[in-house]
């Protein structure tokens, strides 16, 4: 037959109360985290689904924030195409009136100062920037004007000085898209360019050549289809990527809702469980204090 001391007594019942401490506080902080695992020994089945899900939630996530950027600089693009189809709209205009052989040499001189002064606002344009890049220059590190504003060497005036290299954004698994706008399409480059087309109708308008403006009409219709084609291609673009943003979102909502399944406590269950382990552990207490016998301390005191 075994033989039970008073120490050992004491020590179990010193253990037993430990153990209901411990379970008192486990059951806290599920309680003041809102988790009911937060390591692989809680459940390791659940760890590693609510790990999966916290990944796969970041990159959604990624994939979001890049849709936004790519949303932005797109649209960014478009406001400017859509304001030089505007303005491409009042040189038409100009160009018309200047095609009248009744304007004297003051209203032709007139019609080219304002044609010139148009074709500056073009070349503003495409300088518009988003987050400090130029969206009309490619990839390129553009320090100077998109367009050259003079002949260099053997680049003509209005050499495009950025490239037509596509600017990626990444938007969903193996998924990118190019929001480059087409550069090349909407404004030409060089002797060719609506710059140079601009230029060059200033100058036949304000010399009184009639039948070289007519014939510019040609050009500018010809530029105002590149324009359009230009905005078309970054529309298509911009829809495919807020459809892409549109899933990416539904995607988020469905990965928190999966994670906080493999995660998330029962806060009504683990508060019933935390009041019921206080009452086991204030009876325990109370049981404890009448089992263990006064020390010797106790009658010395």
């Amino acid at each position: 037959m075994m033989r039970i001391t008073q120490t050992t007594m004491t020590a179990n019942a010193m253990y037993n109360l430990q153990n209901g401490l411990n379970r008192m506080q486990d059951l806290n902080n599920k309680l003041s985290t809102g988790l009911d695992v937060t390591k692989p020994s809680d459940s390791p089945e659940r760890f590693l689904t609510g790990q999966q899900s916290r990944s796969t939630l970041a990159r959604t996530e990624t994939y979001i924030r890049n849709a936004d950027n790519a949303q932005a600089w797109l649209r960014v693009a478009d406001s400017a195409m859509q304001d030089a189809v505007t303005r491409l709209h009042r040189v038409e205009q100009l160009a018309i009136r200047g095609a009248n052989s009744t304007h004297d040499e003051t209203g032709r001189r007139a019609l080219a100062v304002e044609i010139r002064s148009m074709r500056q606002g073009f070349l503003e344009i495409t300088e518009t920037e988003y987050a400090g890049r130029k969206i009309f220059a490619g990839t390129a590190d553009i320090t100077d004007g998109v367009y050259a504003d003079q002949a260099i060497g053997t680049n003509p005036k209005y050499a495009f000085n950025g490239n037509s290299e596509p600017v990626f954004r990444t938007i969903g698994p193996d998924t990118s898209v190019n929001i480059a706008p087409n550069t090349a399409r909407a404004f030409g480059s060089g002797d060719k360019s609506l710059f140079a087309t601009l230029d060059q109708l200033a100058d036949d308008i304000e010399a009184g050549r009639i039948d070289d403006v007519r014939s510019a009409l040609t050009k500018i219709g010809e530029h105002r289809e590149g324009m359009l084609d230009a905005i078309a291609e970054s529309g298509t673009i911009l829809n495919r990527v807020e459809g892409l943003r549109a899933r990416a979102v539904d995607q988020t909502a469905a990965l928190k809702n999966h994670k906080s399944e493999a995660e998330s406590t029962d806060l009504a269950e683990t508060t019933v469980q935390v009041m019921t382990q206080k009452v086991a552990y204030e009876a325990a207490l109370a049981a404890t204090s009448k089992v263990i016998q006064p020390s010797l301390m106790d009658f010395l005191r």
